[in-house]
């Protein structure tokens, strides 16, 4: 591609088919929702809303992936307009049918947009994904009010506290999905043609009744809660989760968005969302420059065994026993930054996690040290059961 076709390129090319106007994202590799995106898919609406010739829209994207998920050049910066909620809110208002085209996979803020959809169609084979908590953050484009009014409480915190991908066929069996076909543009063409002829109504995700029995989804909830605050109560993004599905059982679609966005600026300005990102980062370099993580990642866990050996001859704590651990693991690793054998303290962090236990929402040994450095905040686990 010349820089004159970069210039010319849209990101979300408009054809009118008829009286059915199709929507195709266009933005390599993988259709990030950047900025760009989202104000093309924002502008696309306000003509498919304006025109009264128009009766339905086809959403779709070019290429293997539906939608990739977030445009991670966006990452280290502020907040763009227009953000990816008032997208999704404005579709799902929309009052003439929407048809979502859904090939490869529909990631993170791609499957919300999708959600936002009065319909769905996926081609076999697809999947789809809330990847959000691996970097310390939640679905806050609509997605922890719309999955369970779709498809229930257990199957909306199964997807976004694990980061599973959901095969196309599973999702339309759980509600999230309305059709599976081998050629998924050609049947969700068909469908809009059929909707266009009939005046099909549309169908909001925020006013899915799968939340039959209250009682019982609150129960699901609460041991869920128990759960995390038992395991790994470090982790924050997950217990906003937790009080987002919770929401989506008592409250009112708009009063559940309202403290979904709550919930998402909070996981924005935590600590263990900066800690993930720079993991995803870290890992990303070290991918590049083909760095031997195993190998600095035995030296760092060889050190802190050595610390922990004969501790149960001591008469030391487990929090005593833990900032020793720490402490050599963290000089350990000072040492294979000055030897030049780990080029980036990112390489140390990710070494640490991926080969000796450090976890991961807290950033890596070296970036521990830099933003933390309390072992309270690790819990115990980086002793190994039985010390």
């Amino acid at each position: 591609m010349t820089s004159g076709d970069l210039a010319a390129h849209q990101p979300v090319r408009l054809v009118v088919d008829g009286d059915i106007l199709v929507a195709t994202i266009d933005n390599p590799p993988v259709n990030a929702l950047g900025q760009q995106v989202r104000a093309g898919l924002l502008d696309a609406l306000q003509q498919f809303e304006d025109s009264p010739q128009l009766r339905v829209m086809v959403l779709r994207a070019e290429g293997a992936l539906f939608i990739g998920g977030a445009d991670i050049r966006e990452f280290a910066g502020p907040r763009l307009e227009p953000l990816l909620a008032t997208v999704c809110d404005r579709y799902e208002a929309c009052t003439k049918p929407i048809v979502a085209v859904i090939q490869g996979a529909a990631l993170g803020g791609g499957f919300e947009i999708a959600l936002a959809a009065h319909y769905r169609v996926a081609s076999s084979g697809a999947e789809f994904a809330f990847p959000e908590i691996t970097l310390g953050l939640l679905p806050g484009a609509g997605g922890t009010q719309r999955t369970p009014r779709l498809a229930g409480v257990e199957c909306a915190l199964e997807l976004m506290l694990r980061a599973s991908r959901m095969s196309a066929e599973r999702a339309c069996a759980v509600g999230l999905v309305d059709r599976v076909a081998y050629d998924a543009l050609d049947e969700g063409m068909h469908w809009a043609r059929e909707l266009a002829e009939t005046g099909g109504p549309v169908k909001r995700a925020l006013e899915g009744r799968a939340i039959v029995h209250r009682t019982a989804a609150l129960e699901v909830v609460g041991h869920c809660r128990r759960d995390i605050m038992e395991r790994t109560p470090q982790q924050f993004a997950a217990l906003q989760i937790v009080e987002c599905v919770e929401a989506a059982i008592v409250c009112s679609g708009e009063e559940g968005l309202i403290r979904e966005r709550v919930a998402f600026a909070r996981c924005l300005g935590s600590p263990e969302r900066a800690a993930l990102v720079h993991v995803f980062f870290a890992e990303r370099a070290a991918r590049k420059r083909e760095v031997d993580l195993e190998s600095l990642g035995r030296m760092i866990s060889a050190a802190r065994d050595d610390a922990l050996h004969d501790t149960n001859e001591t008469n030391e704590s487990r929090e005593e026993i833990l900032a020793r651990a720490l402490f050599v693991m963290r000089e350990t690793a000072r040492r294979l930054r000055q030897m030049g054998l780990a080029g980036e303290d990112g390489d140390c962090d990710v070494a640490s996690i991926q080969f000796a236990g450090f976890p991961r929402e807290s950033g890596g040994i070296l970036w521990h040290a830099q933003h933390d450095g309390s072992p309270a905040s690790l819990g115990t686990a980086l002793i190994p059961p039985g010390r």
